[in-house]
C-alpha cells in the first residue's frame, strides 16, 4: 500500500523522534502543518515521554496522529484536528491546567521557547469513541504546538 505524503512526513517525523530519543539526533525533531481549515501552519512537538509512548504502541495513536493532517482548527466543534481545550473538557482541562501549574510545565515552556502568557492549552480530536485524547500547550505567538499527555474528557 502506497502512503500519501502526509504518512510519509508523520513516518519520517516519527523516525527523528526515535533517533532522538537513541541519542543519535540532538535537536527535538518537528513537525509543520498546514491547516486544511483555512487557519495557519503550526510547528508541532512531541515531549519525550510521550513520543516514546507513541513509538511503542504506535497503533494505539494512529487516530489522534492521522487527524494531525486538519492542523489547528480552533474551537470550531465537530472537526478533527489540532483544538483548543475548554473547561468542559472534563479530565483533560484539569489534567494540563495541572501541567501548566507544575515543574513539567515550566520545563516544557523553557526546553521549546514557549511564554506563559501566549499558552492556550489544545488537544488532538479524532474519531475516537473512547474519549481519549493527547494533550498539550499551544504558544499562539510562536504557532508552536507541544503534546505532551493523554488523558480522557470523560
Amino acid at each position: 500500500m502506497m502512503q500519501t505524503s502526509f504518512e510519509q512526513k508523520i513516518a519520517s517525523f516519527f523516525m527523528a523522534c526515535k533517533d532522538h530519543l537513541e541519542g543519535k539526533l540532538e535537536e527535538v525533531p518537528s513537525l509543520t502543518i498546514d491547516s486544511s481549515q483555512g487557519k495557519q501552519k503550526v510547528e508541532i512537538y512531541f515531549d519525550d515521554e510521550l513520543a516514546e509512548q507513541i513509538l511503542k504502541k504506535p497503533k494505539d495513536f494512529k487516530k489522534p496522529i492521522k487527524a494531525l493532517k486538519y492542523g489547528y482548527v480552533g474551537s470550531k466543534k465537530g472537526l478533527n484536528g489540532i483544538r483548543d481545550i475548554h473547561e468542559n473538557d472534563g479530565k483533560i482541562f484539569g489534567a494540563v491546567c495541572s501541567a501548566l501549574d507544575s515543574g513539567q510545565g515550566n520545563n516544557i515552556m523553557e526546553r521549546y521557547f514557549m511564554q506563559r502568557d501566549r499558552i492556550n492549552p489544545v488537544k488532538i480530536v479524532a474519531h475516537e469513541t473512547s474519549g481519549r485524547r493527547l494533550y498539550g500547550f499551544m504558544d499562539k505567538g510562536l504557532k508552536r504546538v507541544v503534546f505532551f499527555g493523554v488523558g480522557h474528557y470523560k
